[in-house]
């Protein structure tokens, strides 16, 4: 069974491999998303998703296969266990804005200067 650790080190991985954008089944990444348990499935900006997960990432396909092939990455360990895992290369990939709302507690709008 996949869980959120899985997808938290695979989004990591990814932002080390140069990753420009991330989506988890439909889901934008960004610098304040949540990817947590939620009992029988994973939350990924509070919404419930299941398998089967489909990450999709804008940035250098190669930079980003090299990291995600490398013996101790995550996507390799999840793949020597059996998992159905496997990578994609597209022309083009289409990934949704973000459609949360950010809340930040130690900064504030700056005014018009």
């Amino acid at each position: 069974m996949i869980h959120d650790k899985h997808l938290l080190y695979i989004v990591y991985e990814l932002r080390v491999g140069g990753a420009e954008a991330i989506s988890i089944n439909g889901q934008r990444i960004v610098c304040s998303s949540d990817i947590r348990c939620m009992g029988t499935t994973i939350g990924v900006n509070t919404i419930a998703i299941g398998p089967p997960f489909v990450i999709r990432t804008i940035g250098d396909p190669d930079r980003m296969s090299k990291v995600l092939e490398t013996k101790t990455s995550q996507y390799n360990i999840l793949k020597m266990a059996g998992y159905p895992v496997r990578i994609e290369k597209k022309d083009k990939v289409t990934i949704g804005s973000y459609k949360g709302s950010y809340q930040f507690s130690y900064t504030e709008p700056k005014g018009e200067q």
